[in-house]
């Protein structure tokens, strides 16, 4: 077995014990490491998956034609993390945990609540009104910051 005559452990199997113990601690690092890796592919995706719905509610105002309404509300956190929005006539930017993300919208004027401008931030927890209006010929989304 393991012991010889006398009742010691063999060097064999000391080496092999030691090889075991070393072979799950770097088990333990890749499988932590793994999970790590995977906590933050949710959180982006649940980041990527808002600036889509946020889009899509866009681009459904738009495609509603002249005085189509649609009201969103947005998350308070995106799992347990903040997270930035922000939308222009090119797109859906959301920002969570220094990393970057873009949904396209068609292109179209955004009116932001008093004034046209580069960019408008959707704040986490409020409710907005997105609604398409005819304005001097072309078509605008307004987004209005309900509550």
């Amino acid at each position: 077995m393991c012991m010889d005559e006398q009742g010691h452990l063999t060097v064999d199997f000391l080496i092999t014990m030691l090889l075991m113990i070393i072979l799950g601690m770097g088990m333990v690092t890749i499988i932590s490491e793994r999970m790590d890796m995977v906590y933050e592919t949710e959180k982006l995706s649940e980041a990527r998956f808002l600036a889509e719905k946020v889009a899509s509610t866009i681009n459904k105002v738009n495609a509603g034609g002249n005085g189509h309404e649609i009201r969103i509300t947005l998350p308070e956190n995106l799992g347990k993390s903040s997270y930035l929005l922000w939308v222009n006539s090119s797109g859906v930017y959301v920002e969570q945990g220094g990393r970057k993300g873009k949904a396209a919208i068609y292109p179209v004027n955004i009116w932001f609540n008093s004034s046209y401008g580069p960019g408008y931030r959707m704040m986490p927890g409020k409710t907005y009104r997105l609604l398409n209006k005819r304005n001097n010929g072309k078509t605008v989304i307004y987004i209005v910051n309900v509550k």
